[in-house]
């Protein structure tokens, strides 16, 4: 609990669970808790209880490690993508008028092509 916590001593957890330090010393030395409050006390910070009573590391834990990651990874690449269409756009955008330029140029070969043919 003390690692689920982030704290190191025992004065710290029996200021956690709201209990004597006196009355904390004595569970160890009786090897015997107070198991309503512990669980209480686990369910209100989130703590999994297979974990603090057994040991057992939550499966989940693993699965959102690895789902973090892996999202980090396509959002640094579909970042770098964005920035990339995002640059795109902005040629387009400065070249429009070009572009407009040229597209009616070519209508216009188009037309006149077509009267010659006449």
């Amino acid at each position: 609990m003390k690692d689920l916590a982030n704290i190191k001593r025992d004065l710290q957890l029996a200021q956690l669970l709201e209990v004597r330090p006196t009355t904390l010393s004595t569970w160890k030395k009786r090897d015997s808790i107070d198991y309503r409050l512990i669980i209480d006390f686990c369910n209100a910070k989130g703590f999994d209880l297979n974990f603090v009573f057994f040991g057992v590391e939550p499966i989940n834990s693993h699965i959102e490690d690895l789902a973090q990651l892996l999202i980090g990874k396509v959002k640094g690449q579909f970042e770098k993508e964005i920035s990339d269409i995002k640059g795109y756009q902005a040629d387009l955008v400065n070249n429009l008028d070009k572009l407009k330029t040229k597209e009616a140029i070519e209508i216009a070969k188009k037309k006149v092509a077509k009267v010659t043919k006449k």
